[in-house]
Parts: structure tokens; C-alpha cells; sequence
């Protein structure tokens, strides 16, 4: 896990970065797989996939090795016996990749391709029996997809390592924080923030600081019981019903600390006041009796102790539930939209602002030109035209300043709409930005995990499974039926409970039956074909971005070039 607090030129934390690293491992040893497999063939794992490009490869274990690295099942390499055993070896999208070699005596070559087929390096290993490792890390914004293994003599390969730095998440003000990573100290600042969790078996080993602010619990998952009676003296007391996302939450503050607990309404909540019994509150999701558990047993003042479901340190409300950042690509579409919206107005206001201040300037220097030509108009009256034309430019100038002004305002009035009455960030004055082009490639990996592709693969699985349940549903079903008269006759007797086994089948439907299930399996099959289409729309929108992108950058500099121009003449 790799964090980073970002401080402004005033030596405030102003932003917090987050990016876990993830990745597997693969040492064969859960293997069962004893195939031989040849030119052609491909060995398929949970982790990898090893195609045999040229020779033969197994998984198998080898009783004359080394200590070093030799140890158990591992990947025959060069088994053919014939030099030149060539195999490509695939894999989910890595940053990097390791592995480690046993027994080969001969020089080994280790070719790295991206996840397109393109080719990023290349590197050589002399014969060492005694074995060696193998490492190699992609540059920023690039992905590793493959790895192609050349050798002229048998040996093993092992201990396959793919690590992949997470998604790099921004958190401003007022801004929800997502806690759902183990084995991380997620650490606050003096501002609000809420911090939520959706896996709280996610971090057992984890913990939060809040460092300052409102301390605020929010509870957002079913199931669970959150337990503060450790907080210390005082009261908890209900206050006033908050509307986050069109949802309502109960409010609950601490008398005597400054800690408050949102709560959806559909949750159960019992609140123990009484000094002689302990003050406390617990919440429990999806259930009718509230109960304790210890989530937050060894919670104290701050809220922030190991193993804790869900701490916070202060937030105001943000109408809507908006916020200027989000947790990346794991966000909802609607969520994404509003950041996408949020982020082009206050772009679009730093753009129309530094044209009211160029404008402006623009005027001053008609101004001053129309000042110019009265004075010389008098004296010589034939120059009339130039001042009437220098008039009617600064008229212009006044109305496209006016213009930008407008613009500036209302976009200042869709943010307020939007963000609510928080201070709006400090936007650069600067016409000039340094920004840097987003890797091409990292935004086209990252284009399959886009919500939009996730919605469309969850529909074409649940359209999968439609189709199953039409074709169980054509199948005979038994029923084992037990049932029971609660009522009395005339003598006041019971009836005696009944119990039987039910056989129904539709033999014969004339074929609808089938239909239906061709019916489901061809809208599977569409809702798969519709989410490749999403996938490839996406990259296509990301190319044709990237390449609008990099032609308005250049076109910006060639603009910067033609204004500076004028300024070298002298």
C-alpha cells in the first residue's frame, strides 16, 4: 500500500492519496494438473496460462535440485529435450512480475510484452544451475500481459509473483473515504471527512484515524451490529433526520463527546442511556432484536481503534451527496456523472474567469487607443473613421468581457447547485497548465472494470442464469407436501396431519418449452455481445479523447507561438 498526503504552498494537508497494491501468486503447489502438454497446446491455472509455443511442459516435482529455489511441483521448462522450448506465459494485468528459475544450466532468454502483444523488454540469463531470479516492473501507465521463456536445455521455473498497483484515489474536503482494504492505517486531517466501510472483514487488521473534526459513524451494510458502549459517559440522543442520496438517515449525537451516528431508518437501533448500566448505542442491519457484538469494543474517545467497523471524523452534508472526488472506477455511473460534471464547471469557470481578465486588459488598451483619437481627431478631422472604428472595437471588448462574466456567473450558480455552499477549491490563474497526458494504454486496461461494462456483464450473467431456471423449469419437479387442519370438528377433535409426495411434468408443450430456453440463452447471448460492444465503445471514446487531447495541446502551443511572436518584433 502506497500513501501520499499532498500539502498545499500554505503547508496544508490538502489532499489524501491511497493506492494498494495488488496481486497474485502462483507456486503450483495446490496443482493436480500432471499433463504433458505440447506444441500448441495451452496449460490453463486459476493465476496464468502457459501456451506451449515450441517443445513440451508439465507440472511435476524433481527430486535433483538446489535448495535455493528448488522445492516441490514446479513448471518444466525446455522438457522437449530439442533446443529452442519457446513458452508464452499469460496473466491478468501487472505493473510486475517475478519468478524464479532451478536447474538450468544453459542461457535463458525472458521476453516482457504489454497486455496488446507489444513488445517492452527483453532480458538474458547465463546457465546457473544453482537457479536465479527473474524481475521485471513496467513503466508508469503500463500493463504486463505476457511473458514469452526461450532456453536451449531443460530446467524449472517457479514462485510466479503479478503485483499491480492499485487505482490512485484523491480525497478533498468534506469528502467520503472508502475504508476497504486490509492490513492500512487510513489516516485523516483536521477537515471533514467520512470514512465508510463496505467489508468489514476487509479490515480486521486495519485502522482509521480521523485526526480532528466532528467524529461521525455512518452505517451502510446489512447484517452487522455496531457497539459503542465503550465511548465514556453520556447520552446519546436522537436529533433530526438527514436526506444523503434520497435516503433518510436518524441522527444520534453523544452528550458529552463530540460524536454523532447516522443511521438508515429501515435500522433497528437501541439506545442505552442509564449511568448504572453503561452508555451505549447499538445498530444492527436487517434484523428486528438490536444486539451487541465487538466491532467496537476497544474503541475509545477517538472512535479509531483495531478492529473497527466503521470510523469517521466529521462531515458537512453535501446536497445531493455529491462529491468533487470519488473512489475511482468503482463508482457508480450516477456518482461518476455528477464528479464528471462537477470537475468540467469548475474547468470551464477557471477558462471563463482568465478570459474576463484578458478581456479586460483588451479594453483598457482600446480604451486608452480611443482616448488617443479624440485627441488627435481634434487637431486633424479627417482621422473621424479610425476613432468611430476604435469605438465600435471597444464596444465589442466591453461585450465580450460582459459576456465572460455572465458565463463565469452561471457556472458559479450550477456548482453552488451542485456542491452546496462548501468553499469552492482554488482554480490556477495561470493561462498556462502544466498537465500531463494520461498512459493510453493504463486508461484502455482500465476500460473493462468502467461500470457501465460491469452493469452490462451482470445482466448477461443474470440473463444466463434466466436461462437455466427455464430449462430447470421443464424438468419433473416433486414436492414433498406436509400439511395440517389448525381447526376442530363438531366433537372438538383435531385432524390428524397429512403428508404426501407430488409428481408434476409437463410432458408436452408442443415445443414452447424449448423455445423458451432458446429464447434465454439467445438474450444471454446478445447481453454478452451488448457488453463487448460496451467495451469497445469505451475504447473507442478513450482513443478518440486521447487523440482530441494531444491535437488541442499542440494547437495550444502553436497559439502560445504566435502570440509570444508579435512580442520578439521589435
Amino acid at each position: 500500500m502506497t500513501t501520499a498526503a499532498l500539502i498545499d504552498q500554505a503547508g496544508n494537508i490538502s489532499k489524501f492519496r491511497a493506492c494498494p497494491q495488488q496481486g497474485t501468486t502462483e507456486d503450483f503447489s495446490n496443482t493436480t494438473d500432471k499433463k504433458v502438454y505440447t506444441t500448441g497446446q495451452t496449460l490453463v491455472l486459476d493465476t496464468m496460462s502457459v501456451k506451449v509455443l515450441q517443445g513440451k511442459t508439465l507440472i511435476a516435482t524433481y527430486g535433483n535440485t538446489y535448495p535455493e529455489f528448488g522445492h516441490g511441483k514446479r513448471l518444466y521448462f525446455g522438457y522437449s529435450g530439442t533446443p529452442g522450448d519457446r513458452l508464452e506465459i499469460s496473466f491478468d494485468a501487472a505493473s510486475k512480475v517475478s519468478f524464479t528459475t532451478d536447474y538450468l544450466h544453459r542461457p535463458a532468454t525472458y521476453e516482457f510484452y504489454d497486455i496488446y502483444g507489444n513488445h517492452l523488454a527483453t532480458q538474458g540469463f547465463d546457465g546457473i544451475p544453482q537457479g536465479y531470479a527473474v524481475s521485471y516492473t513496467a513503466n508508469p501507465g503500463v500493463l504486463i500481459g505476457s511473458v514469452v521463456a526461450y532456453t536451449t536445455e531443460w530446467g524449472f521455473l517457479d514462485n510466479f509473483e503479478f503485483s499491480r498497483a492499485g487505482i490512485p484515489t484523491l480525497v478533498d474536503d468534506a469528502q467520503t473515504k472508502y475504508v476497504n482494504q486490509a492490513n492500512f492505517s487510513y489516516q485523516g486531517d483536521a477537515r471533514d471527512e467520512i470514512f465508510v466501510v463496505s467489508e468489514i472483514a476487509a479490515i480486521s487488521t486495519s485502522s482509521v484515524h480521523g485526526n480532528g473534526g466532528i467524529d461521525t459513524l455512518r452505517l451502510n451494510t446489512t447484517g452487522k451490529v455496531l457497539d459503542m458502549k465503550a465511548l465514556g459517559d453520556g447520552d446519546w440522543v436522537q436529533k433530526a433526520v438527514l436526506v444523503i442520496d434520497g435516503v433518510n438517515y436518524n441522527t444520534y449525537q453523544h452528550s458529552s463527546l463530540d460524536v454523532e451516528v447516522l443511521v438508515k431508518k429501515e435500522l433497528t437501533v437501541a439506545v442505552t442511556n442509564p449511568k448504572a448500566v453503561g452508555t451505549g448505542i447499538s445498530i444492527a442491519g436487517d434484523t428486528d432484536i438490536a444486539a451487541t457484538g465487538p466491532v467496537l469494543a476497544q474503541a475509545g474517545e477517538d472512535l479509531f481503534a483495531q478492529d473497527s467497523a466503521l470510523t469517521s471524523s466529521a462531515v458537512p452534508v453535501i446536497p445531493g451527496g455529491i462529491a468533487l472526488h470519488t473512489q475511482g472506477l468503482g463508482a457508480d455511473p450516477l456518482e461518476l456523472h455528477h464528479v464528471n460534471d462537477v470537475t468540467s464547471n469548475l474547468i470551464e469557470l477557471s477558462k471563463q474567469r482568465i478570459i474576463v481578465v484578458t478581456s479586460q486588459r483588451y479594453v483598457d488598451r482600446m480604451a486608452e487607443l480611443v482616448k488617443m483619437l479624440e485627441g488627435i481627431v481634434a487637431v486633424d478631422s479627417g482621422r473621424v473613421s479610425e476613432l468611430t472604428q476604435a469605438r465600435a472595437r471597444l464596444l465589442q471588448a466591453e461585450a465580450s468581457r460582459s459576456l465572460a462574466d455572465s458565463k463565469a456567473r452561471d457556472i458559479e450558480i450550477n456548482l453552488r447547485r451542485m456542491v452546496g455552499e462548501r468553499t469552492l477549491p482554488t482554480l490556477p490563474g495561470s493561462q498556462y497548465w502544466e498537465m500531463r497526458m494520461p498512459e493510453l494504454s493504463w486508461l484502455l486496461g482500465e476500460s473493462i472494470h468502467h461500470p457501465t461494462v460491469l452493469q452490462a456483464k451482470a445482466s448477461a450473467r443474470s440473463a444466463d442464469m434466466q436461462a437455466d431456471a427455464v430449462r430447470s423449469a421443464l424438468r419433473p419437479q416433486v414436492n414433498w407436501v406436509v400439511s395440517k387442519n389448525t381447526g376442530e370438528d363438531i366433537y372438538g377433535r383435531e385432524s390428524a396431519w397429512q403428508t404426501g409426495l407430488t409428481l408434476s411434468w409437463s410432458a408436452f408443450r408442443g415445443g414452447s418449452g424449448r423455445a423458451a430456453e432458446q429464447a434465454a440463452r439467445q438474450r444471454a447471448q446478445a447481453g454478452w455481445m451488448g457488453a463487448e460492444q460496451q467495451v469497445q465503445d469505451l475504447e473507442y471514446r478513450i482513443r478518440a479523447a486521447n487523440q482530441d487531447a494531444r491535437s488541442l495541446a499542440d494547437r495550444a502551443d502553436l497559439y502560445r507561438g504566435l502570440a509570444l511572436e508579435p512580442e520578439s518584433v521589435v
